[in-house]
């Protein structure tokens, strides 16, 4: 390859890159999926007072909490999928609830899905995903997508 054909086609490929947008990458994001199997539905008929859904119940029967991290500002989408009636929260680094769902889906034989939608996630801060058993078939699958803020 001869100088000046190098030369035209490093300007060429210099100029395509100065073109493009600098926004036009898609937003990063992380996406985990784990599967959960919760085998006791939390043996409570109600709420209990000054507290949520199944978070006193026993952590690998009737409720799991994972902890996760972002290393930026951003949004979590957190879904739960499953059958029967289960919850979901997450936590701030404090075990302050920032997000719920907990629709009533009991007696439904039929897969359902809570979700979250957090847009205030904060850089290094440590939030915990806590999904629950209420009265549900054991198994389900939590979900999570993170999108970096712009």
């Amino acid at each position: 390859m001869n100088v000046r054909l190098l030369a035209t086609v490093c300007a060429a490929g210099a100029l395509a890159a100065a073109a493009a947008p600098a926004n036009a990458a898609a937003p990063k994001t992380i996406k985990k999926s784990y599967a959960l199997s919760l085998p006791v539905p939390y043996p409570a008929t109600e709420d209990v007072p000054n507290q949520y859904g199944c978070n006193n119940g026993p952590e690998g029967q009737t409720k799991n909490t994972t902890s996760v991290t972002f290393p930026s500002a951003g949004t979590l989408v957190v879904t739960v999928d499953f059958t029967g009636d289960w919850d979901l929260y997450l936590l701030d680094s404090k075990g302050a609830m920032v997000g719920r769902s907990e629709g009533d889906s009991t007696g439904a034989p039929k897969a359902a899905q809570e979700k979250i939608t957090y847009k205030k996630i904060k850089k290094s801060t440590k939030y915990a995903i806590l999904a629950c058993n209420w009265l549900g078939e054991k198994d389900a699958t939590v979900k999570y997508t993170f999108t970096y803020a712009k």
